[in-house]
């Protein structure tokens, strides 16, 4: 990690208590200048005890308050290095069930927005990118099928952004790091406040994951020598996961 010092990354969702908070704490510890991006930054400040995370507020669904940030960051720091999109929203409805704005909300902020945030990175000369996707992108469990769908769609974009890259002979690597459950305020989230308590049973039936699993991934991605892109990595807590009820 040493190459990585003082060079400059972008974590979305990198709010306290998050994947994107304990990833975002890690990159500063290896000593990067890391933008936490959040729409509530609140909860980034939480962790922002040195002058080397800087919180940054923005609504990722909103693609010119994305340009903006890129823009930001171009003339305060000169520039992207490592992006790491991390933020994702879900919501505990069968497909069946759900309404057409809920699903436009998952596409926006898992698919869309993610995918500027590459593009944008990609042009400010990153010489990685990774993108946050789920065991749920690569099998579909029965459960949380929407959300599955913007998954894929997320590896289909890391894959078709290496191709890409490849094509122009560029060296700029594409990591996508897909977890399985870990425990953060995702199901709460995922289930809203009346259903609460499915939240807790699940994290409470299994030993999950931590965050800083996840961004012990994301590290051993960096740290992996020049000419090695490690293009993919799945895990999940070695208990099986039941289904929610």
């Amino acid at each position: 990690m040493k190459r990585w010092e003082n060079r400059v990354a972008i974590v979305t969702g990198a709010s306290d208590g998050t994947i994107g908070g304990a990833i975002a704490l890690d990159l500063v510890r290896n000593g990067m200048i890391t933008i936490g991006v959040a729409r509530n930054i609140s909860l980034v400040e939480l962790n922002a005890k040195t002058g080397k995370l800087i919180p940054y507020k923005c609504d990722l669904t909103k693609p010119d308050e994305i340009e903006k940030m890129f823009i930001w960051v171009k003339a305060n720091y000169g520039g992207v290095d490592v992006m790491i999109n991390n933020a994702g929203v879900a919501v505990m409805k069968p497909i069946l069930e759900m309404e057409v704005e809920e699903m436009k909300n998952l596409l926006d902020l898992n698919v869309i927005a993610l995918t500027l945030f590459c593009k944008l990175a990609i042009n400010s000369m990153l010489e990685r990118v990774s993108t946050m996707g789920t065991v749920l992108g690569h099998q579909v469990y029965g459960y949380l099928n929407f959300y599955a769908a913007t998954k894929f769609a997320v590896t289909a974009v890391s894959e078709g952004l290496r191709k890409e890259l490849a094509q122009k002979g560029s060296f700029i690597k594409i990591t996508q790091i897909s977890p399985g459950r870990v425990e953060t305020k995702f199901l709460y989230t995922s289930f809203g406040e009346k259903e609460a308590y499915k939240a807790k049973a699940l994290y409470d039936s299994v030993k999950s994951m931590s965050p800083q699993d996840v961004s012990d991934a994301v590290i051993h991605a960096l740290s992996a020598a020049p000419h090695v892109q490690v293009q993919d990595i799945i895990f999940s807590p070695m208990e099986p996961t039941p289904l929610a009820k």
